[in-house]
């Protein structure tokens, strides 16, 4: 009796849950990818530079009309930080280890220029070149020009005394940078001017085809310095 009284509600229900809609399986939403790793703002490097310096003391020499002057390579360095304004536009603050020379002077022993400067530039850098390159995988690699000024200091060891004088220098500069990771490399020129302001001096310009007078010094040798660098650096 029991028994004849179940059965049909076991039909019932079974009934009714063919009535029923299947059920929709949801896919699991994918966690969001990580944003892609951005450069800090900030970073710092170092340099080693074969620095060439080229300058003309103030005072004539026995011909009365042409200045002693010095040519001469040397090794250098540079320390410098910097802040990303935009991936475009940045700025650095860098000192420079111009590093010393010897030159002749009229007389023996010989003289002596060691210089060291401290300069702030603003840098435009260029967009990721490598896909011009066809290089796989490709190397990030960004072009960049500077413009600056510096404040020079520079020591003038002679046989009739030594002379030290602070000038204001223009910077100019260019070269590529490889970002490796969370660090660059750079292959750059830089041009450190000869004193803007001062006494006015005419500086001889590609190789005395023209002179420049953008200023000078008192006594001390008005020198400009090209160096050429290779320079590390980290983002912090």
């Amino acid at each position: 009796m029991v028994a004849c009284s179940v059965a049909p509600l076991l039909d019932a229900g079974a009934a009714h849950a063919t009535d029923l809609p299947p059920p929709v399986y949801k896919p699991v939403a994918e966690p969001p990818l990580p944003p892609p790793a951005l450069w800090s703002n900030f970073y710092a490097g170092g340099a080693l530079n074969w620095v060439h310096h080229t300058g003309y003391v103030p005072t004539t020499g026995p011909a009365g009309n042409l200045p002693y002057s010095a040519q001469a390579y040397t090794f250098g360095g540079k320390i410098f930080g910097g802040y990303r304004l935009n991936p475009n536009v940045q700025f650095e603050l860098a000192y420079h280890y111009l590093g010393e020379i010897t030159f002749f002077e009229g007389t023996f022993p010989l003289s002596h220029e060691r210089s060291q400067a401290l300069a702030g530039s603003v840098m435009f850098v260029s967009p990721n070149l490598s896909p011009y390159f066809y290089w796989a995988p490709p190397v990030p690699i960004h072009a960049f020009v500077r413009f600056g000024l510096a404040y020079k200091d520079i020591l003038h060891t002679s046989a009739v005394g030594d002379f030290r004088e602070g000038i204001l220098s223009g910077v100019f500069g260019a070269g590529w940078e490889y970002r490796i990771q969370n660090m660059f490399v750079r292959i750059e020129y830089e041009y450190i001017s000869t004193a803007i302001g001062g006494p006015p001096m005419a500086v001889p310009g590609l190789k005395g085809d023209w002179h420049v007078t953008i200023g000078g010094t008192h006594r001390a040798i008005n020198v400009m310095h090209t160096p050429i660098a290779l320079t590390v650096g980290v983002n912090l």
